[in-house]
């Protein structure tokens, strides 16, 4: 093409005119890299993007982990995020108040160490503070431990290609549904570069016209 390149327009005019083919590419190069057999927790390989209008994460764990198993057509084993994923729900806002009498305490082999008052000891506690010393223990565990340090490696990784190689740092569609339009493209081109890394060129295009690895 004698060094041609489309300009900002002819880009950004794809990009709108393409939406609907665009969500599906990351799909099906999601799908691609698992019958590759790339698909693990060591790879870091995008399966699902989604662009929220909120500016933080709250509420989008679980539905990320469900997008993912819809792409994975599997159950997905093991899912870890940050902090910034916590939810207080309504119901979490409703804490049970118990309030133990002086005989109770006096009588527990705790007295002193928990409490010294001779009025005893007002608890509050969550509702689901079951579950939340639940996930305290597997995130303090040894494979717990494992899994957070992996995400740790890993999850910066794809914003920085992104930002730092696609010299992607704003989006050039507007909307919500272009952002995500636009936002899986990227992150398709994030996972072709990776497979590209991890199994290269050759035998990539090999497997792509029906050769085996």
């Amino acid at each position: 093409m004698g060094g041609l390149k489309p300009d900002h327009k002819t880009i950004s005019n794809f990009r709108r005119n393409n939406l609907k083919a665009l969500k599906q590419v990351l799909k099906q190069c999601a799908r691609l890299c698992m019958r590759l057999g790339l698909i693990d927790g060591k790879n870091g390989l995008i399966v699902n993007s989604e662009v929220i209008s909120q500016s933080n994460d709250t509420n989008q764990f679980s539905d990320q982990v469900k997008k993912a198993e819809v792409v994975l057509e599997k159950e997905v084993n093991a899912a870890c995020a940050d902090a910034g994923y916590w939810q207080l729900i309504e119901k979490d806002r409703c804490r049970e108040y118990l309030i133990i009498g002086s005989k109770t305490c006096s009588n527990c082999k705790h007295f002193e160490v928990c409490t010294k008052s001779e009025q005893g000891r007002r608890i509050n506690r969550l509702f689901t503070e079951e579950l939340k010393e639940n996930l305290k223990k597997l995130y303090d565990s040894s494979e717990g431990q494992k899994i957070f340090r992996m995400r740790k490696a890993r999850a910066e990784l794809p914003f920085g290609y992104i930002k730092r190689n696609l010299e992607a740092g704003y989006f050039l569609l507007r909307g919500r549904e272009g952002v995500n339009g636009e936002m899986g493209l990227l992150a398709t081109s994030f996972n072709i570069k990776r497979m590209i890394n991890l199994v290269g060129i050759s035998a990539l295009l090999n497997f792509l016209i029906g050769k085996r690895l």
